[in-house]
């Protein structure tokens, strides 16, 4: 899924997508299990459980491994990761991400 399909799900369906919501989505377009899904990822059932209903948040880090392992767009999971945290925490501002390509320029972060 990119960027775009998650946005274009916010338009028709007025719902944000959350990591949580994307994991369910997955999970249940492969018929897996929670257990199953939990085994795929290296993490607990209940860890899952609590993901899809949005419960807990993941980290970027984790975000991209998740990515990694389910073969999906990494930028989407990170993107719907940090959201997540934004919104946590009640703070309006809506993330967008981009992909640094690696130079030695680019090695620290730009000033705000």
């Amino acid at each position: 899924m990119s960027i775009k399909a998650s946005e274009q799900i916010k338009q028709i369906t007025g719902l944000s997508l959350t990591i949580g919501g994307l994991l369910k989505s997955i999970r249940e377009g492969e018929k897996l299990s929670q257990q199953e899904m939990a085994c795929k990822l290296g993490v607990s059932k209940q860890y899952i459980s609590s993901l899809e209903r949005g419960l807990s948040t993941i980290s970027p880090k984790q975000a991209q491994k998740f990515a990694r392992t389910l073969q999906h767009s990494e930028p989407v999971f990170i993107k719907l990761a940090l959201q997540d945290e934004l919104n946590k925490y009640n703070l309006k501002y809506i993330v967008d991400i981009h992909h640094l390509q690696s130079s030695p320029e680019r090695q620290h972060p730009l000033p705000l």
